[in-house]
């Protein structure tokens, strides 16, 4: 219950947050990199109170549950994107090399995420697949 209201609670902020980035900037003058890493910030949040939930409150840890195979995703992916996207504006002003160097951790967390998202869909499957020839037989 308590993770509900917390989950409803950083929707609520998060929606607000939303509503001031799309009054306060013009979508098209620049890349609103402030806008994805507060969206980054409330997806870590939400991917951790998923993770809390399911293996602290639940005592469930079923690393074969795609659920949880989708969330790890997001939340590395969230996590190695807020370093790239939160110094957005310094990466671009500086030498290419600067950039070459900090968008590998963009792209661990991007292959991360395809990864993990990857994994859940073929156990998914497996596990669908299981379930309609058991229903056949």
């Amino acid at each position: 219950l308590r993770v509900k209201k917390l989950m409803l609670i950083s929707c609520f902020v998060n929606i607000i947050f939303t509503i001031y980035f799309i009054v306060s900037f013009s979508f098209s003058s620049r890349f609103i990199n402030e806008w994805v890493c507060v969206n980054d910030i409330f997806f870590i949040f939400w991917s951790l109170l998923f993770l809390y939930e399911e293996t602290i409150l639940n005592d469930v840890y079923n690393f074969n549950n795609p659920a949880f195979l989708y969330v790890s995703g997001i939340f590395l992916y969230t996590t190695c994107t807020i370093v790239f996207l939160g110094i957005w504006f310094i990466i671009k002003s500086n030498p290419q090399k600067t950039y070459d160097g900090l968008k590998i951790i963009h792209h661990i967390g991007n292959i991360s995420l395809y990864l993990f998202f990857t994994s859940g869909l073929i156990i998914n499957f497996k596990t669908n697949s299981k379930l309609l020839n058991f229903e056949r037989s």
